[in-house]
């Protein structure tokens, strides 16, 4: 990989005179919270829900019992016709059992509820549902049921990601953006995921935050990359590393860089005085990347509030954004 020497951090961190370096282009990005959420918790009866809960959860409890979430997001506001060229979901992890775990997006062939169900305390036992609850056995509590109990889904993963210990983790893949391209297309087809843990033996449950947590900064988000419907999509993608989102940032920000073919890149943070803090795991392959970054340095330290820059090259290449971490 290559290194950033003193005089290229100098030079870098003295051509940015005001915030980022410009990005051309004509791609609109997007930052989604979803419009509903809850969580399937395992039950004969489909008497436990969780619709207006801070949390929901994926994975075996302790006691071996199944948790699966379901979120998803309104994409009304997107014109018919428009191409998706990436999408990114972006997931704050608060809690979990030992161990790194599979947690997979599954799309939801159904649609389903949310009612005004909040779960007590840790809210992993879930509370009384409500009506129009999603429910282990009921995709409306309790009027409507699941063809299947657990919920109706595309048993293959749309992305698949492994979690261990707690912070933010970003899932994207092209079946995923095939997803969010069909329910564009076709609004109706629109249920959203179901976050699916590893089911596979007991205490596997991650507990995710959701869009009712009183922290705003740590609600699921979906990252659209977009092509008017006037455009003329269908250009090679060009070196490029895009704006973070959202920046300025509190806990986590998402970046998308572009490559248009394989090489050695490298994908560096540096603070405000250019010296290296962390150097990131980069896809050498072509096609567009995202990146989350929980504002930590290469030690899990959290990093205090300033301007730091990420720096992506590749070859004589160099691409600079500007990040603001806001404690």
């Amino acid at each position: 990989m290559p290194c950033i020497s003193r005089l290229q951090r100098l030079l870098i961190l003295g051509f940015l005179a005001a915030s980022v370096l410009p990005i051309q282009g004509t791609a609109l990005t997007l930052v989604l919270e979803p419009r509903r959420d809850n969580t399937l918790y395992e039950s004969p009866t489909g008497s436990i829900s969780n619709g207006a809960g801070q949390f929901f959860f994926a994975g075996r409890t302790l006691a071996g019992a199944r948790r699966r979430g379901v979120l998803a997001f309104d994409l009304s506001s997107i014109p018919l016709g428009t191409a998706v060229d990436s999408v990114a979901v972006v997931l704050s992890m608060s809690r979990a059992q030992p161990g790194t775990h599979q947690v997979g997006l599954h799309r939801l062939l159904a649609d389903w509820g949310e009612g005004t169900s909040d779960a007590p305390m840790e809210e992993g036992g879930g509370t009384a549902s409500t009506p129009g609850d999603a429910t282990w056995i009921h995709r409306f509590f309790d009027t409507t049921l699941w063809t299947n109990a657990g919920g109706d889904f595309v048993p293959t993963a749309s992305a698949s990601l492994g979690i261990g210990s707690t912070g933010f983790f970003t899932w994207s893949s092209p079946a995923l953006r095939a997803d969010v391209q069909q329910w564009v297309d076709t609004p109706a087809s629109n249920f959203g995921w179901l976050v699916h843990g590893d089911e596979s033996g007991g205490e596997t449950a991650k507990r995710f935050d959701s869009k009712d947590h009183p922290d705003p900064a740590v609600h699921p988000r979906l990252l659209l990359y977009l092509q008017p419907a006037t455009d003329t999509a269908g250009d090679a993608l060009v070196f490029r590393l895009h704006p973070g989102r959202p920046n300025p940032f509190r806990f986590s920000t998402t970046i998308a860089y572009d490559l248009p073919g394989p090489g050695n890149v490298a994908l560096h943070l540096l603070d405000a005085r250019g010296r290296s803090l962390r150097t990131f795991a980069t896809e050498p392959g072509p096609g567009r990347h995202f990146l989350a970054w929980d504002g930590r340095d290469r030690t899990g330290r959290p990093l205090p509030s300033g301007h730091y820059f990420l720096v992506l090259e590749r070859g004589g290449e160099r691409q600079v954004q500007r990040l603001t971490l806001s404690r």
